[in-house]
């Protein structure tokens, strides 16, 4: 211990001429060759199943993954990356992998290209790889067999199909639409939800999807299929469509081989071991149908009666009053049912017109179980009425080309005097007995007389000790913060064009509601869809700062369900955006009773927002 204390430069050199040669080797060993390669888990894949692509990059981990290109016959996505480094008789070599799910689109023979890659400006290259896709078979003897009856791509194993019945109707009739999705020895999830282009179509909602088995040229396939009622607004040739929906199919995948897992020996690539290591994956996959197209005709303006105002289709008109016997001031329900074949949501139901001696209420309408149903009640206020006059309702029948109309009554009315001394009482008249002011009554109290003041002191003025002083601070304070907050929301103004529009967006809404209900008040049906549509338009343009011209219900339909607006709501906007592509667009006529309703709707929607969207 003393001989190396007294000789350290002679203990020095001995240590670096010792460890020098690890420092060299390992420098060396470091000194290794860049190279790329492309490998595959299997040159042989069935359609419905998967395999791994695996770039390798050797001699660095500087690499980025490759993004691959197009290839004819796979889709592709990437899984990640793997890195490996290994010493070997005191040699240290590096890799890196990026690992690929490649799916099969159809059965052939396909050529990965060569890949590239560039590190430090250089670029390397892996050769292509062969790959042959088969048909799904059970057993080998029997593949060649099978193979001629199953499909041989993807796009034959799972697809999306439109269809309707009908390809030319009249306007607002009802079209049933059914969507199905064919799905050939795959196993799937599909999602309920479908997304369908239907511009110039109105559509009921989708019912609950209904599963069957149905062969064609020889292969079974599973369908699923989604149901509903399409009804044109507007005529000419319309393009329904594309269908689409997202999917999942679950497909067979070998298990990841990793660089850095090779070194165990190949004990589990033992065909025996295969089997218990496949699993099942799932993959994502966007489907999406054919175009349709629709020849729409307008109805025929030929015997139209002057009761028309839209109803396409088969129905049937029913129509009660009750009680027939009332007193005079009593109530009775007039009640009517429209059932049948067409779009119930746009028919107007028929109304009774105002006359002397009856009191009519707003209408109740409603729909049930395919039913429309309006009840009013009319209360008749003099003993000369004798009858509930007839009602008619007209539509157009689409099976005989022709317009046909329903009418029931006159009902007879037996109405009752008031006994002596009773007195006429109409619900919603009554008259308010005015409250009588009570005098105010004054009374006297005692006050008392002080005989001597007391000793009086003069006290001196001070400014800040005056009201006047006081009110001077606030009222300079109270206007400086007027004049702040002016200046800042003037230049708010100036600056936020967004806040601006929805700042003015409920006074353009009120404007244009006075127009709408002067044009109600006249009776000019296409004028005031005309003022309602514009209205609408502008109001939804400034609240969610969108041109005017490009608010359409599909286009606010998303940004209102991002919000969770109320479904009624939401059913209410769709209605009068219907109602005016009717009337814009196909010259429909509707009633006062519709129109007024349209005006309220309109007005319900505009105050949701402003209370429940700020």
């Amino acid at each position: 211990m003393k001989w190396f204390l007294n000789n350290k430069k002679v203990f020095q050199a001995i240590l670096i001429l010792g460890i020098l040669p690890l420092f060299l080797s390992s420098s060396n060993c470091y000194a290794e060759d860049i190279s790329f390669e492309a490998t595959v888990d299997s040159n042989q894949v069935s359609l419905d199943s998967s395999f791994q692509l695996t770039l390798t990059v050797h001699g660095t981990q500087n690499a980025s993954p490759v993004q691959l290109p197009t290839i004819d016959g796979f889709d592709s996505r990437y899984l990640g990356p793997s890195t490996h480094v290994s010493i070997i008789n005191g040699q240290v070599s590096s890799a890196k992998s990026f690992i690929y799910n490649l799916y099969p689109q159809k059965v052939g023979q396909f050529t990965i290209p060569a890949l590239s890659i560039t590190i430090d400006g250089k670029t390397y290259s892996s050769a292509p790889i062969i790959m042959e896709v088969v048909a799904e078979s059970s057993s080998p003897q029997g593949q060649n067999q099978l193979q001629a009856e199953q499909p041989t791509s993807l796009q034959d194993k799972i697809f999306l199909v439109i269809n309707t019945p009908k390809k030319e109707a009249f306007l607002n009739e009802k079209i049933p639409l059914s969507i199905k999705l064919y799905v050939a020895g795959l196993k799937v999830r599909y999602s309920p939800q479908i997304e369908l282009s239907h511009d110039g179509v109105a559509m009921d909602e989708f019912s609950k999807p209904k599963e069957s088995q149905q062969v064609m040229g020889g292969v079974p396939y599973t369908v699923v299929e989604f149901n509903t009622n399409i009804y044109p607004t507007r005529t000419g040739d319309l393009t329904l469509g594309p269908a689409k929906m997202d999917v999942q199919v679950y497909v067979k995948s070998a298990q990841k081989h990793f660089p850095d897992t090779d070194n165990f020996g190949g004990i589990f690539d033992d065909e025996f071991f295969q089997g218990f290591l496949d699993h099942i994956e799932m993959r994502p996959l966007s489907l999406q149908s054919a175009d349709l197209s629709i020849k729409v005709l307008s109805l025929p303006e030929e015997g139209q009666p002057r009761d028309f105002f839209g109803a396409v289709g088969k129905f049937d008109f029913q129509v009660s009053v009750s009680p027939q016997e009332v007193k005079v001031g009593d109530p009775l329900t007039l009640k009517m049912n429209v059932t049948g074949e067409g779009n119930l949501k746009t028919i107007t139901m028929p109304s009774l017109k105002e006359q002397n001696g009856l009191k009519l209420y707003e209408p109740q309408i409603k729909e049930e179980n395919g039913t429309k149903i309006l009840e009013q009640v009319v209360i008749p206020t003099s003993d000369q009425i004798t009858e509930i006059p007839a009602l008619r309702f007209s539509y157009f029948d689409t099976a005989t080309k022709s317009y046909q109309t329903i009418e029931h009554g006159p009902f007879p009315l037996k109405v009752k005097k008031l006994e002596p001394g009773e007195q006429l009482k109409v619900v919603g008249l009554e008259q308010k007995e005015s409250a009588s002011a009570q005098q105010e009554q004054l009374g006297r109290d005692i006050i008392f007389i002080k005989d001597y003041p007391g000793q009086f002191q003069s006290v001196g003025f001070h400014v800040y000790e005056s009201f006047a002083f006081y009110l001077f601070i606030i009222l300079s304070i109270m206007t400086l913060s007027a004049l702040l907050f002016v200046y800042s929301w003037q230049n708010r103004l100036k600056s936020d064009i967004a806040y601006a529009r929805k700042l003015q967006a409920p006074k353009k809404a009120k404007n244009g509601l006075a127009h709408a209900k002067h044009l109600l008040a006249k009776g000019d049906a296409k004028a005031f869809y005309d003022a309602t549509f514009k209205t609408l338009q502008d109001y939804l343009g400034d609240k969610l700062h969108l041109p005017s011209g490009a608010i359409t219900f599909p286009a606010v339909e998303d940004i209102f369900n991002s919000k969770s607006i109320d479904a009624n709501i939401m059913g209410s906007l769709k209605a009068i955006f219907d109602e005016c592509d009717m009337v814009r667009f196909a010259s429909a006529n509707f009633d006062a009773i519709r129109m007024r309703t349209t005006y309220q709707n309109l007005e319900k929607i505009i105050d949701y927002i402003e209370r429940h969207w700020r």
